[in-house]
């Protein structure tokens, strides 16, 4: 091993300073270049093919300079003619390599242009320094020559970091590369919640900077949400901005290149934490970091994105943590814990039951002499003074380290306050503390949970619920040779020991559970905390390395020939996360690291064959593992393929009708295309979204999970009008909204999508009827439900005709034949059946536009047949009101019952089918119209405009309530409250009004105080101490002087 005072610079022909300088410079350009083209075209509008050609020739123009000054600036023997000369050649030439990458990568291969500029950036790389150093500089000196630079010494000193992320790099590229991930192909990382979620707030955060909008609301989504909630739980990280050296339309691809980025940032940052906390340096410092950021923990959950800054900074909060210890420097641990809350408010309060758990290790096993005083010279008059107590190592650790907590949490309190008051209304903080305990797994299955080619958890419910915790398969032998290792102390031991152990208690103890999960039992992806394991056990793995004199040959034997045979007993138990692949590759992964251990133990063993090995082996593991357990498989042309019709679409509307509306899609790609596509809608999918509203929604018949998401699919007349829906954007995939209901007013230039304009629009308030009051909206009828909330806000009823059923037959299955709207049982008539339908006859009992609602627990799908209606079919996960079209009395309907993967023998089933009276919709329309809020302006966080009310009534509003809204009547603030549980209301007394909507969030104001009186109290006394040294040095020196 190597330590750091032997930190001598060394040159080669590849690896000096000259080489180094000119790869930041290069960096340096290429970020110039991407960040002014996205300027030029996104922020101020330029074309496309100008924006490119001025950044090119900017960037160019930069690399000229800083090259000149800081790479060859040494000795430069051309003349400045010839230098410019040159340099227009060289730009010349660089665009030749990417018109030659275009046209064979992009053109003839059909290879995606991102691919032809990453060839022509690398080759303009390797070109441009041959070139300049030869023909522009014509520099008189061997490049070998220079070692004293200081960016070289930078990079010397921290040589085995920066290798950890050239190989970090390494295994990206290769893992992108097998899956044709951009920018070698157009697969994306997006999956799951990245997919539906994460993926579109990033493009409304896009938006919501280019267009100057505001970041504390956003009507968007879900009928209107807190964005700063939004931003705070998945977009603060300061990584995130990197989204704008990309499109808006390929925020795919930008979101995969931050993922690739923040994995290799995590394996830089444990590898400095080793190198810091150790002082070595050495090759494993290189293969743990590989270990941590490709641990089991990113393998699973790689999608959630902003989970990710938090193995990047778990390495530095701990070793902040150690910096309190040894020099009593709070500095870095408070920084750190800073930029995690900033960056997620949610893995930041985990780290810091982490950095309490880790205050405990480092004060046993850094103090173990000097009765716990820090100067054991020390006495004071006293016993229990305040300087006597202070010099108790604990005592004065432990109240810096409470003291740079609280400075930390109080820097923060400006979205930490908010965020907290935000999350009260969603469903991230819905839950209660068990009442009893429960475990989730054998310990058995968990040791399993370190073999390599694992399928990952995502799932909380199933079997093998196990948490995410490999760490390479070395990181595994290494654990048992750490307690047999008579170099390392007892003391060390049993503290490890005991911290594995209290992580293996909460992995399996739901008490634990919902108090790490910031209690709150998530909705699947368990165990979130899980890299923190990963942490502990690479730490534990690369002390064991340190002291590998300790270990014997026999240790190695026993140890590998243990795991070995405790796997292949595994493959007669296998859980369902193992595969037979599982086991082969486990026995043969620890038979070469066994191997290798053997070589490392062997004296005569040269060091370069030793890490060729290491790193060789540490590639192999990883990329296999990668490949194994990331499943890349979204295309960003998939993920994009509506984009240009849609905004098109969108771009007509809003030049059309500059009012306050709603618009949404008949059918929509992802739970959140409104932040996708730009336009306000209705659906929603969030954490942070209203879990009342969410309620409601599911109550009216919307697709969703009652908790956090609901999806429109063409609605009644009576959602719409309820919800201010004015524009649908429809396409082939779904049904055409009906005219006697809509007017359809364009068609996409590429005649993909239509916009249809309801006919019975209404404004997001009007005044209703005070018997609202009684509205009730428990789930149940959805219809009955709407038509309640027209009968109590109008006093119009029977809005839904009931349809009249023909007839039940069965198939493979028995029943109640459905004779009218309502609940009614389904048996199989063969359990074993793989097959099994029931089909209703209906018919409407008046003409009009026909919706249908089945729910169903077990039933996966129905099928809907008519002479107007085709093969119509939804699935029964998510049940919703489905728009089967306008039908006339009589018409006969087929709706089919597909019981063929039930799970269970019988099931019930709720079965809704009504026809929309047009005469009671144009009588609802008529009568709320006349009441409605005339909306004079607006703006995220405002809306204002009159109305007139008849008689004392309540103005109803769309919008879910929250604490942050404020109602201004006539310029004085009203009281607010709740229409239905969660709709924004006041009430009204007749007359004329002026109504303003105000919108600020709860406790962001405190918290912007509390940030600021900490921060500018931090300033003062970082001034007054800096005063306060210096005062003293200039006192000493006169002293001196004097003296002398």
């Amino acid at each position: 091993m190597e330590s750091i005072s032997a930190n001598i610079p060394k040159t080669n022909k590849f690896i000096n300073g000259e080489t180094v300088s000119y790869t930041l410079m290069a960096t340096v350009s290429l970020f110039i270049l991407f960040s002014i083209k996205q300027i030029l075209k996104v922020f101020i509008g330029i074309g496309v093919t100008p924006s490119c050609i001025i950044a090119f020739l900017v960037a160019s123009i930069v690399s000229f300079i800083i090259e000149r000054k800081y790479v060859f600036g040494k000795k430069i023997l051309s003349s400045n003619i010839k230098q410019i000369i040159f340099f227009v050649i060289r730009i010349a030439v660089n665009f030749g390599f990417y018109k030659l990458a275009e046209f064979g990568f992009f053109n003839m291969l059909d290879m995606p242009i991102s691919f032809a500029w990453f060839i022509a950036i690398v080759t303009s790389f390797l070109f441009n320094y041959v070139y300049d150093r030869t023909l522009i500089f014509d520099c008189g000196y061997d490049a070998v020559s220079v070692r004293q630079s200081k960016t070289y010494k930078i990079f010397y000193k921290n040589r085995y970091v920066f290798l950890t992320t050239v190989l970090a790099t390494a295994c990206i590229a290769v893992i992108y590369v097998i899956f044709s991930v951009f920018p070698f192909g157009s697969i994306t990382v997006m999956r799951m919640d990245l997919y539906h979620q994460y993926g579109p707030l990033f493009a409304e955060l896009y938006d919501r900077i280019v267009e100057h909008k505001s970041l504390l609301y956003s009507w968007i989504t879900g009928g209107g949400s807190s964005f700063l909630g939004n931003y705070l739980n998945y977009l603060s990280s300061p990584l995130s901005f990197l989204i704008f050296l990309f499109d808006k339309e390929d925020i795919s691809y930008a979101i995969t290149f931050i993922v690739a980025l923040k994995c290799i940032l995590s394996a830089t940052s444990f590898s400095y934490y080793l190198k810091k906390s150790f002082n070595k340096d050495n090759y494993f410092l290189s293969a743990f970091g590989i270990l941590y950021a490709f641990s089991a923990y990113f393998l699973a959950y790689y999608w959630n994105v902003m989970w990710l800054d938090a193995m990047i900074m778990l390495p530095l909060i701990a070793l902040g943590i150690e910096k309190i210890f040894k020099t009593g420097d709070i500095k870095l641990y408070t920084v750190s814990l800073v930029i995690l809350f900033f960056a997620n408010y949610y893995m930041g309060y985990m780290c810091c039951i982490f950095a309490v758990l880790y205050f405990f290790v480092c004060f046993i096993n850094t103090y173990s002499s000097n009765d716990g005083k820090l100067n054991e010279n020390a006495v004071y008059e006293k016993k229990y003074s305040t300087k006597a107590l202070m010099n108790n190592v604990f005592i004065n650790r432990g109240v810096k380290f409470a003291f740079a907590s609280i400075i930390a949490a109080l820097i923060c309190a400006i979205t930490l306050v908010p965020v907290f008051m935000i999350l009260k209304n969603s469903s991230a903080t819905s839950g209660t503390f068990p009442q009893t305990f429960k475990s989730y797994f054998d310990l058995l299955d968990l040791i399993t949970s370190h073999f390599a080619l694992l399928e990952t958890t995502i799932r909380s419910s199933g079997d093998n619920v196990l948490p995410n915790i490999y760490t390479g398969i070395l990181t595994f032998i290494l654990l048992p040779l750490f307690l047999v290792n008579n170099k390392i102390k007892l003391k060390e031991k049993a503290t490890y020991v005991v911290l594995i152990i209290f992580f293996v208690f909460c992995f399996n103890n739901n008490c634990a559970e919902y108090i790490w999960h910031a209690f709150h039992f998530p909705n699947d992806l368990p165990y979130r905390y899980s890299y923190m394991y990963s942490f502990i056990i690479a730490v534990m793995g690369y002390k064991t390395i340190l002291n590998f004199k300790g270990i014997k040959v026999k240790d190695i034997a026993y140890t590998g020939l243990a795991i070995i045979s405790f796997v292949i007993i595994c493959q007669k138990f296998l859980t369902n996360k193992m595969t037979n692949s599982t086991i082969y590759a486990t026995i043969i992964f620890v038979a070469l690291w066994c191997g290798f251990l053997f070589l490392l133990k062997n004296k005569n063993a040269q060091k370069k064959t030793i890490s060729f090995v290491l790193v060789t082996f540490i590639l192999c593991e990883t990329i296999i593992s990668s490949i194994v357990g990331l499943p890349l498989n979204q295309d960003n042309k998939n993920y994009k393929e509506n984009y240009k019709t849609y905004t098109n679409a969108i771009n007509y509307i809003d030049n059309k009708d500059s009012g306050f509306y709603r618009t949404e899609l008949c059918y929509l790609n992802t739970r959140m295309d409104p932040a996708y596509y730009g336009y306000n809608g209705i659906s929603v999918f969030s954490s942070m979204a209203y879990e009342s509203y969410s309620q409601l929604q599911s109550s009216l018949g919307m697709q969703g999970n009652k908790v956090n998401s609901y999806t429109y699919n063409t609605q009644t007349p009576v959602y719409n009008m309820m919800f201010n829906i004015k524009y649908l954007i429809q396409t082939d995939v779904s049904l055409a909204p009906s005219s006697n209901l809509y007017k359809k007013i364009y068609t996409t230039s590429d005649k993909k999508s239509n916009v249809y304009e309801s006919k019975y629009n209404l404004p997001i308030a009007y005044c209703v009827n005070s018997k609202i009051d009684d509205w009730v909206t428990d789930e149940g009828n959805p219809f009955e439900i709407q038509s309640d909330f027209v009968k109590l806000a109008t006093g119009y009823s029977n809005v839904f005709k009931p349809v009249e059923y023909n007839s039940t037959d069965f198939d493979a299955v028995s029943g109640d034949d459905v004779t009218e709207n309502g609940t009614y049982w389904l048996e199989k008539s063969d359990s074993s059946s793989n097959y099994g339908t029931e089909t209703v006859s209906l018919s409407p009992t008046i003409d009009g536009n026909l919706y249908l609602c089945v729910k169903s627990s077990d039933l996966k799908t129905i099928t809907v047949n008519s002479e107007k209606v085709s093969d119509i079919t939804q699935s029964m996960e998510d049940a919703y009101i489905l728009d089967l079209g306008y039908h006339n009395k009589g018409d006969e309907v087929l709706v089919s019952l597909d019981a063929s993967k039930m799970e269970s023998e019988s099931t019930s089933f709720d079965f809704y089918c009504y026809t929309a009276d047009d005469t009671v919709v144009k009588n609802m329309y008529n009568s709320l119209t006349g009441n409605s809020l005339n909306v004079e302006s607006y703006s995220d966080t405002t809306i204002k405009g009159t109305v007139k009310a008849k008689e004392n009534c309540y103005l109803y509003s769309s919008i879910p309530y929250d604490d942050g809204w404020s109602v201004y009547v006539d310029g004085k603030k009203a009281e607010t409250f709740e229409i239905g549980g969660t709709l924004l209301a006041i009430e009204l007394t007749p007359g004329q009004h002026k109504i303003e909507y105000k919108y600020f969030p709860v406790g962001f104001l405190y918290g912007i105080i509390i940030s600021a009186v900490t921060v500018f109290g931090l300033c003062v006394f970082y001034i007054y101490n800096k005063s306060s040294l210096k005062l003293n040095k200039s006192k000493r020196r006169k002293d001196k002087i004097i003296v002398e």
